[in-house]
């Protein structure tokens, strides 16, 4: 997701919101995920991480309840 070139980008977040990759694989992608959504210039980027975090939503709400508050 560091990649200067766009279309590497959207693809990266594409791939990354597959829950199939597994429980272990998202607790590092959803914050990488939210970093995205917060910092990458271009909009598609971050619509398209928006989605992957959308597609991880059970993940993510466990990982929320699980960080506390």
């Amino acid at each position: 997701m560091s990649s200067p070139h766009q279309i590497i980008r959207r693809h990266a977040v594409a791939v990354l919101g597959r829950q199939r990759l597994g429980h272990d694989i998202g607790r590092r992608v959803l914050p990488l995920l939210c970093r995205t959504i917060r910092q990458d210039p271009d909009a598609v980027v971050r619509r398209l991480s928006i989605l992957s975090l959308l597609w991880w939503r059970n993940d993510s709400c466990q990982l929320v309840a699980a960080a506390g508050p």
